[in-house]
């Protein structure tokens, strides 16, 4: 009798402390949707904060024209609609791309992208690039020039920053990315 209660009791202690029950796994799961749901919100919010500060820049360049027949004026105004059109489409992509990854806890779909994402962006800052090397720009739209200049150095070092951390699927170097590219967004 004795031989048969010891492997019962065993049973039992290993089955006390084993698995968590459904409802603890349950909860478990729920409160990490939320910090996920968390985690997306304040990556969207940020992602559309930089769409609006290039939204915002197109507007300012367009109120810096005080005459409709400045050619240089109107060339410059081309050439940032265009470049910031080219941005945001890229950024939004990335967003997509970044809000399916923290979903997922899956850095594939990043990694499979991120080079085509970077060649744009270097093609969008080579030809704002081109576009405004023969263009006089007067000194309001210089300072501006100038701020972008700066965002297009440090863009591509986010963009990388970024890859890296897909490649080494981690989260936190991707957070640490992210917010190199957010911090860039401030020149815009």
């Amino acid at each position: 009798m004795k031989k048969l209660t010891m492997p019962i009791l065993a049973l039992l202690l290993l089955s006390a402390c084993g698995n968590n029950s459904p409802e603890d796994q349950l909860m478990q799961a729920e409160e990490h949707k939320k910090e996920l749901e968390s985690m997306l919100q304040t990556e969207e919010v940020k992602f559309q904060r930089n769409t609006l500060k290039l939204e915002a820049l197109e507007d300012s360049i367009s109120q810096h024209q005080h005459d409709g027949s400045d050619e240089s004026v109107n060339a410059y105004v081309r050439t940032v609609e265009n470049y910031s059109a080219a941005l945001k489409e890229e950024l939004d992509h990335l967003s997509t791309l970044v809000v399916a990854a923290k979903e997922n806890n899956d850095l594939s779909e990043i990694n499979d992208e991120i080079d085509t994402i970077i060649d744009n962006v270097n093609d969008a800052i080579s030809a704002y690039d081109e576009s405004t090397g023969n263009i006089e720009l007067n000194e309001s739209l210089d300072r501006k020039h100038n701020e972008l200049q700066i965002a297009n150095s440090e863009l591509p070092e986010a963009l990388e920053s970024i890859k890296n951390s897909a490649e080494a699927g981690s989260m936190e170097a991707l957070d640490e990315g992210l917010e190199m590219l957010n911090n860039v967004s401030e020149y815009y």
